[in-house]
């Protein structure tokens, strides 16, 4: 009996210096891993809501021209939209969130809702809208591979264009980033926050054009030139940057050597019209005209010989945000000569930039 009474004693005892410790003292927590590999010992839940907006259409960098159109994706589009989402805490990498949305004809402005479970910290926010591949069974295709544009190497810090992949509507990309303080939620449980992030091209568009059909049939007709097919080579002779740092707005990562082809055959090609060749798009600073020095080169073959019977050296202007159409007689031009193309830029933001090589 007394064996009895004596524990009950020890019991009462035990709750009563938890309970005092419970209303006196410290309960101490350490840092855990959360469910989405998240450490921390905040337990403040925070719901960000974020609106993403962008327009499509890119405007001209020539005053008074016309936008550049999306292309019509039709009933059966190869690509739709990705929007990849991820935060940062002092640049270290929390968590992604990726969605894709599908094209639809005729939409000029995308607005798309998103919300991220956070904590109650200071994060960074950057989002990366491009395009991916529908998915396919027949070519094995997911829809949920890095075609355009490689996300995972380095996250958004260094998003790298996938090489080979010029003379494509769908290169387009844009981004945004924003920083969010939810400090102030700690004493606060189940808090929501919403933003609202317009995302703008971190890239600008080029297209060289051949004013010189007539010209270059003339030399196929007199045998001056041989064959019916031809290559075009865009060759980059300096570097090129191939990645872009969403947070830093900049883009990084210059390589040489890069270069691509397309093929023109003379049944395109009508005499006094103008023939678009090829185009690209280019990493490039906000507000600033990035000046690339590249080869423009007409290539005819023999067998496994190649003739190159035009050639033009330049420096072609790229605005981030806008469309620059440059047209020269890259048909003809003399493989020996060379150009060089300054856009002029005046350093505002509403700019001119020249289309024609003079």
């Amino acid at each position: 009996m007394n064996n009895i009474m004596k524990k009950k004693f020890i019991t009462y005892i035990g709750i009563c210096m938890l309970a005092s410790t419970l209303t006196t003292g410290c309960l101490y927590e350490y840092p855990t891993e959360t469910a989405d590999g998240e450490t921390g010992i905040d337990p403040t839940a925070v719901t960000l809501n974020a609106q993403l907006s962008l327009n499509l259409k890119m405007p001209s960098s020539v005053r008074g021209e016309d936008v550049l159109e999306r292309p019509v994706a039709g009933k059966t589009p190869a690509y739709r939209h990705r929007f990849v989402v991820d935060v940062y805490e002092n640049r270290a990498f929390v968590k992604r969130q990726i969605f894709y949305k599908d094209i639809a004809d005729g939409r000029e402005d995308i607005s798309i809702p998103v919300s991220l479970d956070l904590h109650a910290r200071k994060y960074e926010v950057a989002v990366w809208s491009d395009y991916a591949q529908v998915p396919n069974d027949e070519k094995e295709i997911i829809g949920t591979e890095e075609y355009f544009y490689d996300t995972m190497s380095n996250h958004l810090l260094t998003a790298l264009s996938i090489s080979g992949r010029a003379n494509n509507e769908y290169k387009d990309v844009f981004c945004g980033s924003a920083e969010v303080d939810f400090t102030s939620f700690r004493d606060q449980w189940g808090a929501e926050a919403g933003i609202e992030m317009i995302l703008t091209r971190p890239v600008g568009r080029y297209q060289l054009v051949a004013n010189d059909v007539n010209d270059f049939l003339k030399r196929i007709e007199s045998g001056e030139i041989k064959g019916s097919e031809f290559t075009v080579r865009l060759k980059y002779t300096s570097y090129l940057n191939i990645g872009y740092n969403v947070l830093e707005r900049l883009p990084r990562q210059g390589m040489m050597y890069m270069q691509y082809e397309k093929t023109i055959n003379i049944d395109e090609m009508e005499a006094g019209k103008p023939l678009p060749l090829v185009f690209d798009y280019i990493f490039s600073q906000d507000e600033k005209v990035t000046r690339i020095p590249v080869s423009l080169e007409i290539i005819s073959k023999e067998g496994s010989k190649e003739n190159v019977v035009a050639a033009t050296n330049f420096n072609v202007g790229v605005y981030a945000g806008f469309n620059s159409v440059t047209t020269y007689n890259f048909l003809t031009a003399d493989p020996d000569g060379g150009i060089d193309f300054d856009p002029g830029y005046d350093g505002e933001v509403d700019i001119d930039v020249p289309g024609v090589i003079k």
